[in-house]
């Protein structure tokens, strides 16, 4: 048997034989199973191992999240991973 790589998990098919791996998609990430990215955390690429605090002047207001939204004209945040 053959573990995948990080940032991917087995691909099964209809009768769930592991036909190989598949990257974690955009807005999750795992080292075992692909997991939905927390709050304040983001994942924009595939195969990722780990998700992504949001950086200062941004959000991440949902799980799974893509990319970081930017704070609104004449708002900030000085934090990182913040959910709002």
């Amino acid at each position: 048997c053959t573990q995948c790589p990080s940032g991917s998990v087995p691909q099964e098919d209809d009768d769930t034989d592991m036909m190989g791996c598949f990257p974690c998609a955009a807005g999750t990430a795992g080292t075992v199973s692909c997991e939905a990215c927390e709050v304040g955390y983001f994942a924009n690429g595939t195969g990722m191992t780990e998700c992504v605090p949001c950086p200062a002047g941004t959000y991440c207001d949902s799980t799974g999240s893509i990319d970081p939204t930017e704070c609104a004209q004449g708002f900030y945040q000085p934090s990182v991973g913040q959910s709002t």
